[in-house]
């Protein structure tokens, strides 16, 4: 998993392009309602996630 984090860039984030990025593979992760990380999932990733939630 690669993941890249933006400090205080959360204003600079639309809904719009969130949704964008993740129908490309890219989850937008906001954190601490200011800063943005961008995490490219992979299948294994994905999988992984679904594990923890059940």
């Amino acid at each position: 998993m690669v993941s890249v984090t933006y400090e205080n860039s959360a204003n600079s984030i639309t809904l719009e392009l969130a949704v964008k990025l993740y129908e490309m593979g890219v989850a937008t992760i906001i954190n601490n309602g200011k800063d943005v990380t961008f995490e490219v999932e992979t299948l294994s990733t994905s999988e992984e996630r679904n594990m923890e939630r059940h």
